[in-house]
């Protein structure tokens, strides 16, 4: 891989009179100096070196090392409170009692994490890769762009280090990770207020240019995150998802962990490339219709970004023998299957996977005994600590041969609705796609009655999911009002619903994203 896979800025300057006009390096020349860097990966060697931060095109450092250094990582704090992710895996049902038809129950494995003070939480590296090509002059995107990032780093500190990187035809690097102390917010403010809009779309080179940034960290902060944000299409659109999905493969190599989020602008971007992009590395996808949307959209992704308290959870599922034959059905998991990851948990918030256990009719008497379908091994990486934590669950559920009633555990059942729901946003999503239009509506109207039918048709969440099926109908009326953004509020609300992100209500926002939302009303 190396520099010139995305960079390659000796490939395209030969000399410094060639800079672009996107970025005028002699205009920051009065306002910043060169400073030194000194490796501090713990154990690495110390490696002090120089650039020069108003050089745009390197002159003689080597850019493929030039983060700037944070102050020492301190993992293991012995004055930092304990902090504890509850695990627990549930049914549905407490216990039920066999019958002569089908049973399928709902289960979950649900991770919740408490409220953490904001004061406590870790430092964060954001990458934020900027379309800047001409359409992004139109409406004033560009404009709405630059209150954006100057809102996110108002929110930024000492502990967090932000790089700023550009993408029309070609990706280029307008500031390195840099601490955002009061003189790394205003170099960062300055390479936005000097953003230039003009050229094509090259999104596949922009993310190829964030994660060449990544790998060449002196210094790994506590988490990763890069931003996307873009109005458009790639300029090779027919092979940019393949090319996308050919970057992650080729710098997963390197196990580094991070998340991508992705703004999509108005009616003309990609969606199914950006979406892709945010689902593969378990981050958000935005969709900013109107210029309203971007500071929900931001708010919520940036309030996201900085309560993050685990990272890397993954989950694995093991089938055991038991007293009643029984097939796990379904896995709604990102890939369907019984190993699989799940998004970062933030403080205050939960994660939930779900499965559906299925078992068969059963025409004879059986006593009342506690089977253990499936246990299940699930590790995650406490973000302050550093700490790897493993741990095991059992599932148990009661069968009873008596006549007693069945008990539901509520929570269990209103994420089966919620990822029921995500399924149906999907499904009407591909086929308004295809065009058939009425088949996608009956999808919708489907899922509509089961949530109206329910036992919990009255909860509060449930009224909203219930809402999104019924303005979702809207997006389907025809040919125009599905290309002009059906396609993309699908992707986007599908995702939303899944993932638990949905930065327009406040039942997936911790007090960190309420915070930054009314912060936002003011600022924009």
């Amino acid at each position: 891989m190396g520099n010139n896979c995305c960079r390659g800025d000796d490939l395209y300057y030969d000399n410094p009179s060639q800079s672009r006009d996107i970025f005028k390096v002699n205009d920051l020349q009065p306002v910043f100096t060169s400073y030194p860097v000194t490796s501090l990966v713990p154990g690495g060697p110390q490696n002090p070196q120089i650039y020069n931060i108003n050089a745009y095109v390197p002159r003689n450092y080597p850019l493929e090392k030039d983060d700037e250094v944070l102050p020492q990582l301190q993992l293991n704090n012995p004055d930092r409170p304990p902090y504890v992710i509850d695990v627990s895996l549930q049914f549905a049902w407490m216990s039920f009692k066999p019958k002569n038809d089908h049973h399928d129950i709902p289960c979950a494995l649900v991770l919740n994490a408490p409220e953490q003070p904001f004061n406590l939480r870790a430092g964060v590296d954001i990458i934020c890769v900027i379309d800047v090509s001409g359409s992004m002059e139109e409406d004033e995107k560009l404009i709405l762009v630059k209150r954006t990032l100057n809102f996110m780093i108002n929110n930024l500190s000492e502990i967090d280090r932000l790089c700023i990187i550009s993408f029309n035809d070609r990706a280029q690097k307008l500031m390195p990770l840099t601490v955002m102390n009061n003189y790394g917010k205003t170099m960062a403010a300055t390479v936005v207020s000097y953003l230039r809009a003009g050229g094509g779309t090259n999104i596949v080179e922009g993310l190829q240019t964030a994660l060449t940034v990544a790998q060449n960290r002196n210094m790994l902060n506590y988490t990763l995150d890069i931003m996307m944000l873009s109005d458009g299409v790639d300029n090779h659109q027919e092979s940019s998802l393949y090319r996308a999905r050919d970057c992650f493969m080729r710098f997963d190599q390197l196990n580094m962990s991070y998340s991508v989020h992705a703004f999509g602008y108005g009616h003309s971007h990609d969606s199914e490339l950006l979406g892709d992009i945010a689902h593969i590395k378990n981050g958000g996808f935005y969709y900013v219709e109107e210029a309203e949307d971007i500071k929900h959209a931001f708010s919520h992704c940036l309030g996201e970004i900085l309560s993050v308290v685990a990272r890397d959870i993954r989950i694995s599922l093991v089938v055991q023998p038991c007293p009643i034959p029984f097939t796990l059905s379904q896995v709604h998991s990102e890939c369907g299957t019984m190993n699989f990851r799940m998004p970062n948990i933030s403080s205050g918030t939960s994660k939930e996977a779900i499965f559906i256990l299925s078992l068969p009719p059963c025409r004879v008497a059986i006593q009342d005994i506690l089977i253990n379908p499936f246990p299940a091994s699930i590790s995650f990486i406490m973000v302050n600590t550093g700490e790897i934590v493993n741990q095991e669950r059992d599932l148990s559920i009661e069968i009873r041969n008596n006549s007693r009633n069945i008990e539901l555990y509520k929570g269990v059942m209103i994420h089966f609705y919620r990822v029921k729901t995500a399924e149906c946003l999907r499904i009407a999503g591909e086929l308004g796609a295809q065009h058939r239009f009425d088949e996608a509506r009956d999808v919708l109207s489907n899922g509509i009655h089961i949530l109206k039918k329910s036992e919990y048709h009255n909860d509060a969440f449930v009224k909203h999911l219930i809402r999104d099926l019924e303005n979702s109908k809207h997006k389907l009326r025809g040919h125009h009002t599905c290309h002009r953004g059906g396609h993309t509020h699908f992707r986007h609300i599908h995702h939303g619903h899944w993932a638990k992100r949905g930065e327009k209500h406040d039942f997936y926002n911790n007090e960190r994203q309420r915070n930054l939302k009314n912060q936002a009303q003011n600022f924009f």
